[in-house]
């Protein structure tokens, strides 16, 4: 097994950093790991965007010249020297690539530098006598003067390529779609919304949508036919053709994030105006069982992907930070199951909204509110958690402060009172 790469961070605060670990644990295959001191690592990783990102970046050049630097930004960026780039938002595979390629240039330094030792050591001193050269080629067999040949992989680790696409086909591509937003991602691929006042009917409704209305109804239907026949499904739209294979888990679809961007975020009855499959822009959708020969043909495709990151990407793709109509935002939500979060596109600060609505139902507001969030972040990640049937709503428990007893007086000690008529029969005794 190929041994983690070893990358200090810098530029990312606790939560990213976090993401990142969660992020190359899993959509990585554990392919890299964070370590806290920079004498610790083979590289570095930098988020070019931050605000001191590129003072950081100089620094780091200036003090190791001979370290690969990882860079992160969302404008291209030309690598010069010992510097790979990866676009953001970070995708598995682009990551997996750079790690690949960092690894590569560090062989290749690590190469050029004892090649650089080797040719600036001191001369040998002049040969023993045969016998003595005999006996010490016999004992320590020093090296020949031949140049080292570059370090190569153990037999058994595998190829580069290898460790995107397993050989267990419910895992081919599954990472490509698992991705990290941060704020500035999020605003880029799902756009802006004010919080709402939750007492403004008005606003309340604006931040309804029907998924019936998009492309993700559709997938959403036919995800319940294809496991209630517990049989593989073709969807034909004007769009695109979708498989659902139900047993495996996995979706099957032609489509790169751009297209599947644009086909979730309009309308479904406009969708025959992008990227239109078929010759006929009046075909209607429809949904086939597969046959045996169509499974076979697409079983080892390089577009299969896991089933409920496809439909959690794809609620929340169209969503948009909105809410499914049928939710009622007046009442709590409760988090049945933590969603595999290394498989997901998650939105900020899903940790901990899957953390706060898993231990105690809230409604979304209040868990906005709790956690010092954009309310969009809540509705967006409970939008993609109800997709895949991880959510249940609760009435809303009003907790009624009770009142403490007010605190009786203390009973004075007083002389016995005697009642106006014991006083009349104590005097009739005198008489």
């Amino acid at each position: 097994m190929t041994t983690p790469l070893r990358l200090a961070v810098l530029g990312l605060d606790t939560r990213a950093q976090n993401l990142f670990r969660m992020f190359f644990r899993g959509p990585c295959l554990n392919q890299a790991v964070i370590v806290d001191h920079d004498n610790d690592a083979e590289a570095f990783l930098i988020d070019l965007d931050t605000q001191n990102g590129a003072k950081l970046f100089a620094l780091q050049r200036e003090k190791y010249p001979n370290r690969v630097i990882i860079v992160l930004s969302l404008k291209d960026q030309t690598p010069i020297g010992a510097t790979v780039f990866v676009k953001k938002p970070a995708q598995a595979q682009s990551m997996l690539s750079a790690i690949e390629k960092t690894r590569a240039l560090i062989k290749e330094m690590d190469t050029q530098q004892a090649l650089q030792t080797r040719f600036k050591r001191a001369p040998e001193p002049p040969p023993p006598p045969p016998l003595e050269t005999s006996r010490r080629r016999t004992d320590n067999k020093p090296a020949p003067a031949e140049l080292p040949e570059p370090a190569t992989q153990p037999a058994d680790a595998p190829p580069a390529m290898k460790v995107v696409a397993r050989a267990d086909k419910e895992e081919m591509a599954t990472h490509k779609v698992a991705m990290l937003l941060d704020e500035q991602s999020f605003k880029s691929y799902l756009g802006y919304r004010e919080d709402i006042d939750p007492a403004n009917p008005a606003q309340l409704a604006s931040v309804y949508y029907d998924p019936k209305e998009f492309l993700q109804g559709h997938i959403q239907s036919a995800c319940k036919i294809a496991f209630a026949r517990n049989h593989p499904i073709r969807l034909e739209t004007p769009w695109k053709s979708i498989t659902i294979l139900p047993e495996q888990g996995l979706v099957h679809i032609v489509a790169d994030e751009a297209q599947i961007r644009a086909a979730c975020g309009i309308p479904f009855r406009s969708i025959i105006g992008i990227d239109v499959d078929s010759p006929s822009q009046q075909q209607r959708v429809s949904i086939k069982p597969l046959t045996k020969s169509e499974f076979e043909e697409i079983s080892d495709s390089p577009h299969l992907v896991r089933l409920d990151a496809f439909l959690w990407k794809i609620a929340l793709l169209t969503s948009k930070g909105r809410i499914p109509q049928g939710l009622d935002l007046q009442q709590a939500f409760h988090l049945k199951n933590w969603p595999s979060m290394t498989r997901m596109l998650l939105p900020p600060q899903a940790m901990r909204i899957a953390g706060l609505l898993t231990q105690q139902p809230q409604t979304l507001f209040a868990a906005a509110a709790k956690l010092g969030i954009r309310q969009q972040y809540v509705f967006a990640f409970i939008s993609a958690a109800h997709a895949l049937g991880l959510t249940e709503q609760k009435p809303v428990v009003i907790e009624v402060e009770e009142k403490p007893e007010p605190e009786k007086p203390a009973i004075q000690a007083h002389p016995e009172r005697k009642s106006l008529l014991k006083k009349i029969l104590n005097r009739l005794k005198f008489f």
